[in-house]
Protein backbone atom coordinates (compact mmCIF):
# COMPACT_ATOMS: atom_id res chain seq x y z
CA UNK A 1 0.00 0.00 0.00
CA UNK A 2 1.21 3.49 -0.89
CA UNK A 3 0.08 6.72 -0.50
CA UNK A 4 1.42 9.03 -3.81
CA UNK A 5 1.86 12.49 -5.09
CA UNK A 6 0.76 12.58 -8.87
CA UNK A 7 1.30 14.86 -11.70
CA UNK A 8 1.54 14.39 -15.24
CA UNK A 9 4.86 15.56 -17.38
CA UNK A 10 5.72 15.57 -21.14
CA UNK A 11 9.30 14.68 -20.68
CA UNK A 12 10.54 17.16 -23.17
CA UNK A 13 9.85 20.75 -24.29
CA UNK A 14 6.82 22.22 -25.23
CA UNK A 15 5.34 25.25 -25.54
CA UNK A 16 1.80 26.36 -24.59
CA UNK A 17 -0.42 23.87 -22.85
CA UNK A 18 -1.92 23.66 -19.45
CA UNK A 19 -0.28 22.84 -16.41
CA UNK A 20 -0.98 20.05 -14.11
CA UNK A 21 -0.73 20.19 -10.07
CA UNK A 22 0.23 17.71 -8.20
CA UNK A 23 -2.21 15.75 -6.32
CA UNK A 24 -2.63 12.81 -4.06
CA UNK A 25 -3.45 9.58 -4.74
CA UNK A 26 -3.28 5.49 -3.92
CA UNK A 27 -1.13 2.43 -5.17
CA UNK A 28 -1.56 -1.13 -3.84
CA UNK A 29 -0.01 -4.00 -4.92
CA UNK A 30 0.33 -8.02 -4.28
CA UNK A 31 3.75 -9.41 -5.42
CA UNK A 32 5.28 -12.85 -5.36
CA UNK A 33 9.31 -12.84 -5.32
CA UNK A 34 10.13 -17.08 -6.58
CA UNK A 35 14.07 -15.94 -6.72
CA UNK A 36 15.43 -14.72 -4.22
CA UNK A 37 19.07 -15.13 -2.85
CA UNK A 38 21.80 -12.79 -0.98
CA UNK A 39 22.24 -10.71 -4.72
CA UNK A 40 19.12 -10.60 -6.33
CA UNK A 41 15.27 -10.91 -5.66
CA UNK A 42 13.32 -11.17 -8.94
CA UNK A 43 9.29 -11.64 -8.91
CA UNK A 44 6.05 -10.47 -10.15
CA UNK A 45 3.29 -8.49 -9.15
CA UNK A 46 -0.04 -6.80 -9.79
CA UNK A 47 -1.28 -4.04 -8.92
CA UNK A 48 -3.46 -1.08 -8.58
CA UNK A 49 -3.06 2.47 -9.14
CA UNK A 50 -5.23 5.67 -8.31
CA UNK A 51 -3.96 9.20 -9.61
CA UNK A 52 -5.71 12.62 -9.45
CA UNK A 53 -4.66 15.56 -11.56
CA UNK A 54 -5.50 18.84 -11.81
CA UNK A 55 -5.29 20.94 -15.08
CA UNK A 56 -4.87 24.70 -14.84
CA UNK A 57 -5.86 25.64 -18.46
CA UNK A 58 -3.01 28.55 -19.77
CA UNK A 59 -4.47 32.38 -19.66
CA UNK A 60 -4.14 33.12 -23.41
CA UNK A 61 -7.01 35.19 -23.75
CA UNK A 62 -8.71 37.76 -21.52
CA UNK A 63 -11.96 36.70 -23.33
CA UNK A 64 -12.08 33.14 -22.97
CA UNK A 65 -11.81 31.74 -19.57
CA UNK A 66 -11.40 28.33 -19.33
CA UNK A 67 -11.95 26.73 -15.22
CA UNK A 68 -9.46 24.39 -13.99
CA UNK A 69 -10.33 20.43 -13.54
CA UNK A 70 -9.75 17.14 -12.03
CA UNK A 71 -9.07 14.35 -13.56
CA UNK A 72 -8.87 10.57 -11.89
CA UNK A 73 -7.04 8.32 -13.26
CA UNK A 74 -7.25 4.39 -12.74
CA UNK A 75 -4.57 1.48 -14.19
CA UNK A 76 -4.34 -1.74 -13.46
CA UNK A 77 -0.54 -2.85 -13.33
CA UNK A 78 1.53 -5.88 -13.80
CA UNK A 79 5.06 -5.99 -12.90
CA UNK A 80 8.58 -7.88 -13.36
CA UNK A 81 10.08 -7.55 -10.03
CA UNK A 82 13.99 -7.27 -9.81
CA UNK A 83 15.87 -5.87 -7.17
CA UNK A 84 19.76 -5.64 -5.78
CA UNK A 85 19.93 -6.59 -2.50
CA UNK A 86 22.43 -4.30 -0.49
CA UNK A 87 23.62 -4.71 2.73
CA UNK A 88 21.74 -4.99 5.87
CA UNK A 89 18.21 -5.31 4.55
CA UNK A 90 18.91 -2.24 2.19
CA UNK A 91 17.85 -3.23 -1.75
CA UNK A 92 17.26 -1.41 -5.25
CA UNK A 93 14.38 -2.07 -7.40
CA UNK A 94 13.67 -2.04 -10.81
CA UNK A 95 10.17 -3.55 -12.19
CA UNK A 96 9.07 -2.93 -15.85
CA UNK A 97 5.62 -2.30 -15.61
CA UNK A 98 2.79 -3.20 -17.90
CA UNK A 99 -0.25 -0.47 -17.38
CA UNK A 100 -4.03 -0.90 -18.47
CA UNK A 101 -6.02 2.53 -17.93
CA UNK A 102 -9.32 1.37 -17.01
CA UNK A 103 -12.18 3.72 -18.25
CA UNK A 104 -10.59 6.37 -19.73
CA UNK A 105 -13.03 9.27 -21.15
CA UNK A 106 -12.84 10.02 -24.29
CA UNK A 107 -12.53 13.90 -23.06
CA UNK A 108 -9.81 13.67 -20.57
CA UNK A 109 -7.15 16.13 -21.24
CA UNK A 110 -4.44 13.54 -20.18
CA UNK A 111 -3.10 10.70 -22.57
CA UNK A 112 -4.40 7.26 -22.55
CA UNK A 113 -1.68 5.59 -20.15
CA UNK A 114 -2.36 2.39 -21.66
CA UNK A 115 1.67 1.13 -22.35
CA UNK A 116 4.63 0.36 -20.51
CA UNK A 117 6.15 1.89 -17.89
CA UNK A 118 9.05 1.66 -15.08
CA UNK A 119 9.45 1.97 -11.55
CA UNK A 120 12.20 2.57 -9.07
CA UNK A 121 13.00 2.40 -5.48
CA UNK A 122 15.16 2.05 -2.73
CA UNK A 123 13.91 0.33 0.13
CA UNK A 124 14.42 -1.86 3.35
CA UNK A 125 13.54 -5.03 4.86
CA UNK A 126 13.23 -5.29 8.21
CA UNK A 127 12.98 -8.79 9.63
CA UNK A 128 9.88 -9.43 12.18
CA UNK A 129 10.51 -13.44 12.54
CA UNK A 130 12.31 -15.89 10.37
CA UNK A 131 8.96 -15.72 8.18
CA UNK A 132 7.53 -12.28 8.53
CA UNK A 133 9.47 -8.92 7.45
CA UNK A 134 8.29 -5.51 6.86
CA UNK A 135 9.24 -3.85 4.01
CA UNK A 136 9.25 0.11 3.64
CA UNK A 137 10.01 2.08 0.03
CA UNK A 138 10.58 5.34 -1.36
CA UNK A 139 9.16 4.76 -4.93
CA UNK A 140 8.81 6.29 -8.27
CA UNK A 141 6.59 5.41 -10.82
CA UNK A 142 6.35 6.70 -14.28
CA UNK A 143 3.36 5.55 -16.71
CA UNK A 144 3.03 5.33 -20.52
CA UNK A 145 6.61 5.59 -21.41
CA UNK A 146 6.11 3.18 -24.63
CA UNK A 147 2.09 3.96 -25.37
CA UNK A 148 0.22 1.12 -26.78
CA UNK A 149 -1.24 4.23 -28.61
CA UNK A 150 0.25 6.44 -31.12
CA UNK A 151 0.92 10.26 -29.34
CA UNK A 152 3.24 12.75 -30.32
CA UNK A 153 3.71 14.48 -27.35
CA UNK A 154 1.65 12.23 -24.54
CA UNK A 155 1.25 13.57 -20.76
CA UNK A 156 2.65 10.31 -18.99
CA UNK A 157 1.38 10.28 -15.28
CA UNK A 158 4.01 10.11 -12.96
CA UNK A 159 3.53 9.15 -9.15
CA UNK A 160 6.11 9.38 -6.48
CA UNK A 161 5.09 7.34 -3.00
CA UNK A 162 6.00 5.31 0.07
CA UNK A 163 5.29 1.86 -0.36
CA UNK A 164 4.69 0.40 2.93
CA UNK A 165 4.48 -3.79 2.38
CA UNK A 166 4.69 -6.80 4.64
CA UNK A 167 5.94 -9.96 3.59
CA UNK A 168 6.14 -14.07 4.55
CA UNK A 169 9.31 -16.18 3.50
CA UNK A 170 8.89 -20.20 3.39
Amino acid sequence: MSPTINTATYYQIVDGGSSVTAKPGISTSLEYEWISDKKISIGVGIGYHLGILKFNPEFTDPNIVEPSHTETIQIISMNLKSALNLTKGNYLSFDPIIDFQLGRDSQSWIDDQTGIGISFAYGQKLNLSETLYFKLEPRLWVFNLISFEKNDYPLRLTALGIKIGLGFRK
